[in-house]
């Protein structure tokens, strides 16, 4: 039964569909299929705590796995400290981008084409310490092509783009 709940919660969340762009990264499943045999082997009935830990892990590496799949995850190893990223297509829908780093990270982005909306001002401004863990943003796109400027930094980052409607 745990099994079969692992693997239908994976099979859900990896055959979304997600827009891929022109320079698709290697998209690489070990680190995923690890992680379902290690979350299967966590969750029991009689440990909730154990259990709803064990899913958010699972559905924090599916998240990244997907949008390293699709092309739409970059980091500082293969773009640079401070690049211009793209031109990057989000499809119209709603989209979580995700910003991970232990350092300050301030991220622009310039519309190419269409429409996108994230709120007020940049995509990130963060001070050091709130992309520990990730700090989130949701675009609401309908179409859009974009160019990302990453500045502000020198540490680690990591900069994922997922579909979610």
């Amino acid at each position: 039964m745990k099994y079969t709940l692992v693997l239908t919660l994976s099979f859900l969340l990896i055959v979304v569909p997600v827009a891929a762009q022109e320079s698709a990264s290697e998209c690489d499943l070990t680190a995923l299929v690890e992680a379902m045999g290690i979350a299967s082997d966590t969750i029991t009935v009689g440990d909730m705590d154990a259990t709803l830990t064990a899913l958010l892990d699972l559905e924090n590496l599916i998240s990244r796995t997907r949008a390293e799949c699709a092309g739409l995850a970059f980091n500082n190893q293969s773009e640079g400290q401070s690049p211009v990223i793209g031109p990057i297509t989000l499809d119209a829908g709603v989209w979580i981008s995700t910003v991970e780093t232990d350092g300050y990270l301030a991220a622009q982005i310039t519309i190419l084409d269409g429409t996108c909306d994230w709120g007020f001002g940049a995509l990130y401004n963060l001070t050091q310490g709130q992309g520990v863990g990730g700090a989130q943003t949701i675009i609401q796109s309908e179409g859009c092509t974009i160019l990302i400027e990453i500045s502000n930094t020198r540490e680690p980052w990591t900069l994922t783009f997922e579909q979610v409607q």
